[in-house]
């Protein structure tokens, strides 16, 4: 996943720990997109680690979104109250990938959408 945008989806464990593994990933751009306005399902450990990563800006977390639309070489994120003044996120690239969270990062497969 280096030098790719990737987008994980989901709120529960699975999702946290699949999104902190790439955000640890020199070179990769990570983007959480929750529905809900708190991970009230994630343990503690986990939620302390997306806090972690996103303070240091190695991960951007948008609660409260909605993924609107999946493209070729983009996918559309609506938020509920907005971010920076944006209530909708475009996130296009010539190469990203959006990883299911039941995947296995590392070895595992993920729908890879490339130009």
């Amino acid at each position: 996943y280096r030098g790719l945008h990737v987008a994980v989806v989901g709120g529960g464990d699975s999702a946290i720990e699949a999104a902190c593994a790439l955000a640890d990933v020199d070179g990769t751009d990570v983007t959480l997109s929750y529905r809900d306005a708190v991970f009230s399902r994630a343990k503690k450990k986990n939620r302390e680690e997306i806090e972690r990563r996103r303070a240091s800006r190695r991960l951007r977390v948008l609660l409260g979104s909605k993924v609107t639309s999946i493209g070729e070489t983009d996918i559309e994120i609506e938020t509920a109250t907005g971010i920076a003044g944006n209530t909708s996120w475009k996130i296009g690239s010539s190469r990203f990938a959006v990883v299911p969270p039941w995947s296995r990062v590392a070895g595992g497969s993920a729908s890879m959408r490339s130009s």
